[in-house]
């Protein structure tokens, strides 16, 4: 699986809450949900060891139905779970965003039919001319968004390329 290729893929899932997960990003995650953990385990034994994360379309739900999920999810790959008696940490790598076609299950837990929405781009020229006026407003109101995080500030004021930014972001 990458962030090239369109894919329909059926996948274990688990619902996050209070992050906004995207592709190419790694994440820590605590699981306490044993259903949770029961989708991750699931995920520890497939192939490629892949995990939906699936978002909420309002927080503070106790109980989260289908149709309180976004249509739109990202598929990770888990690099790392360890597991205590009350808590499983992972680290994943955030992949490929996908949309959901279908929930095939919530019992025990989530399994997803999706298909992958890689990133295309189609104006490579547009898009590094904004990029470009991203980082000019950057280095005028950097020291007034950043003044809390002077190595940011550092960063910026020291001059930037695309690449610092998206390391920064």
């Amino acid at each position: 699986m990458d962030n090239i290729e369109v894919l329909t893929l059926t996948m274990p899932a688990i619902v996050v809450k209070a992050i906004v997960p995207l592709p190419s990003n790694e994440l820590n995650l605590d699981i306490v949900n044993n259903d949770n953990k029961m989708a991750v385990r699931q995920a520890l034994i497939s192939k490629d060891k892949t995990l939906l994360l699936l978002t909420q379309k309002s927080f503070g739900l106790e109980e989260v139905k289908p149709e309180d999920i976004n249509k739109m999810c990202v598929a990770c790959k888990i690099l790392t779970s360890t597991e205590s008696a009350s808590i499983m940490k992972l680290k994943v790598e955030c992949i490929v965003r996908c949309e959901i076609q279908d929930i095939l299950s919530t019992n025990p837990f989530y399994i997803c039919n999706v298909v992958t929405k890689p990133f295309i781009s189609t104006d490579l020229d547009n898009e590094v001319a904004s990029l470009r006026l991203v980082i000019k407003e950057l280095e005028k109101i950097g020291p007034i968004i950043f003044r809390e995080r002077p190595a940011v500030l550092k960063q910026i004021s020291g001059g930037i390329t695309a690449d610092k930014l998206c390391d920064i972001i």
